[in-house]
Order: structure tokens, then C-alpha cells, then sequence
């Protein structure tokens, strides 16, 4: 044999730690923690879209002790794996408790003043922003939040006004980060990556640099000269990618025919076009994924071998610098 044998996993962790921790960009604390025995045997095997009114019914149920609880504990979880920055999700609704912004705003601030993880906020509605009182809250938070956030699936045929709304939102609040969550479903028929872009260079002054997206599963269905102009493009805007190889890896089968694929990205020919990638976990055993932990180990090594994507270095990298890059 040639060569000297090498431990990947301990080189991989070790240069983690050089880059001065993970940095988490995608989670959802309120949920987390909330999997209960009826969610395992009932309502685990239905599509991302038909569990969504489930997990707003346990979020309307939770009280602010449970909140802080949750929230607390996966803090503690990141820390304990040296995690330096957390993105959350603050899951917006006018049915859900108003007092959520104050808990985690409290809660960053006990965190920051004991130097232990940083918290940035993502917005996160839970229903289309075609609906008035959906609108008007994420108006009235939108000051408190360090990230706009929003999920495309929620708002089908309102796609172009919906990406006004978010920026006109940035607009009156700093010039804030606009996080698109994207294309989850792994087929080839959902195509909001193609379409934002298509929207988005017809102003790129307007938009560049503004948005990142999360998720984008289904862009790996597209062949490869559509991917390749796709990146290209995404890579003029300045729209970066966060991946959670877990959460992506469970997306629901389809019969859709595509090419033959798993969920994650395609990983590679992103990094090959210049793109910034970096890494979340986003479900942490609630009823979307009842067996993830959050461990920050486990989702970069899924990322590496579903992407069978070795390089230690750029792993490293998505794992941490990256993701300070894209959140902050």
C-alpha cells in the first residue's frame, strides 16, 4: 500500500476546531424536542406539507416554560459541540403564542453575556404572506429579527409578490438578509431556484447579495447544463446555499422520473462555480425528524458521503467559515 493511512474524521474535526467552531445555519428550537409516542406512529410517514399543520398545532400548545426549555437545551447541545454561532428560526403565526420573539430575545442575550453561542434570529412565517394578518406581523417584528426568512412551498402561485414583499421588508429594516427556503422535494417539477433567479436577474442591482438559500434539493434533478447555468447565475447574484444533509436525505419518495439521485445537492459542481456553501441541522426530534439530535459531526459526514465529497479542507470550511459568511 502507498502512502501513509490518515484518520479523515479526527484531521476533518481537528480543522473544524482551527476555524474556531461549527456554526449552525438552520434550526428550529421551538419544535424541538416536542416528538411525542401518537407523532412516531401517526404522522411520521406523511410528506413535508400535510406534517406542517401538525407542527403548528404543537407550537400553539407550548408553554413559555416548555419554550425556554427547548431552547435552552439545544443552546446547550451546540455549545457542548462547540458551535460559535446559531441560526434559529423564530416561527411566526397570528394562532402562536406572541410572546415568542421576547422569550429568544432574552435568550440571546443571557447567551451573548455568558459568551456561550450566538444566536441570530431567522423569521420564519408559517403561513403565506398573502394573508393580511400574516403580513402585518412579520411587518411588526421584522426590527427584532437579525434574518428574514421564508419558505417558497407556502406561497405557490404568490411567488413574484411574495419576493417583493420580503424585499421591501429588507428594505425598511437595514438591508437585511433575505433566507429562501427552496426546492425541498427532490423532483423535478418544482423549479422555485430556476424561477427566483429568472426573477432576479431582470434588477441584479436590486438583489445581489441579498438573498441565500436553503435547502435546494430539487436543483439536482435539473441535467447538467441547466445546473451549470443555474450556478452561474446564482453566483452573479451572490445567492449562497446552505445544506441540511439529514433533513434533505428524508425527503418523502416521489414517482416523479429524474435522474438518478439522492436528495443532497449536488455538492460538488455547486463548489466548482464559485458558490458558498455552509451547513445546518434543522429539525431536532420533533414531528418532521424524531431521531436527529443536532449533532454538527453527524450532518458534515452525511454531507461528505452522500456527496461522496472528500476534500477536508472545503469540508471544514462548509462546516464553519462558511456559514459565518452566509448568516452573519
Amino acid at each position: 500500500m502507498n502512502g501513509k493511512m490518515i484518520n479523515p474524521d479526527a484531521q476533518l474535526i481537528e480543522q473544524i476546531k482551527k476555524n474556531g467552531g461549527y456554526v449552525n445555519c438552520l434550526t428550529y428550537p421551538f419544535r424541538a424536542y416536542t416528538i411525542t409516542q401518537d407523532h412516531l406512529t401517526q404522522k411520521v410517514n406523511l410528506g413535508m406539507k400535510y406534517k406542517a399543520p401538525t407542527a403548528l398545532n404543537i407550537l400553539e400548545s407550548l408553554s413559555q416554560k416548555q419554550i425556554k426549555f427547548n431552547i435552552f437545551k439545544l443552546v446547550e447541545v451546540m455549545y457542548e459541540q462547540n458551535c460559535k454561532t446559531l441560526a434559529c428560526c423564530v416561527d411566526l403565526h397570528p394562532n402562536i403564542n406572541p410572546n415568542f420573539l421576547e422569550i429568544i430575545k432574552d435568550l440571546k442575550n443571557f447567551f451573548r453575556e455568558n459568551q456561550k453561542t450566538t444566536i441570530k434570529l431567522i423569521g420564519h412565517p408559517l403561513a403565506s404572506t398573502k394573508d393580511l394578518e400574516m403580513a402585518q406581523l412579520y411587518r411588526q417584528v421584522a426590527g427584532e429579527l437579525d434574518i428574514l426568512g421564508s419558505a417558497l412551498f407556502r406561497e405557490d402561485s404568490n411567488l413574484i409578490e411574495h419576493l417583493e414583499f420580503m424585499h421591501e421588508l429588507s428594505e425598511k429594516n437595514y438591508g437585511k438578509r433575505i433566507q429562501l427556503q427552496v426546492d425541498q422535494s427532490n423532483s423535478p417539477t418544482e423549479q422555485e431556484t430556476l424561477l427566483l433567479v429568472k426573477y432576479m436577474k431582470k434588477d441584479p442591482v436590486k438583489w445581489k447579495g441579498r438573498v441565500y438559500i436553503t435547502f435546494a434539493t430539487s436543483t439536482g434533478c435539473l441535467n447538467n447544463f441547466l445546473q451549470r447555468n443555474l450556478y452561474d447565475d446564482m453566483y452573479d447574484l451572490g445567492i449562497n446555499v446552505v445544506v441540511c444533509p439529514s433533513a434533505q436525505l428524508a425527503t418523502k419518495w416521489n414517482d416523479n422520473l429524474q435522474p438518478g439521485k439522492n436528495s443532497i445537492i449536488n455538492l460538488p459542481l455547486m463548489l466548482s462555480h464559485g458558490l458558498t456553501v455552509g451547513l445546518g441541522t434543522a429539525n431536532i426530534s420533533d414531528v418532521h425528524q424524531p431521531f436527529l439530535t443536532g449533532d454538527m459531526k453527524r450532518e458534515i459526514l452525511t454531507l461528505a458521503e452522500a456527496s461522496r465529497y472528500y476534500d477536508i479542507e472545503m469540508l471544514a470550511k462548509i462546516a464553519s467559515i462558511n456559514g459565518g459568511l452566509i448568516i452573519n
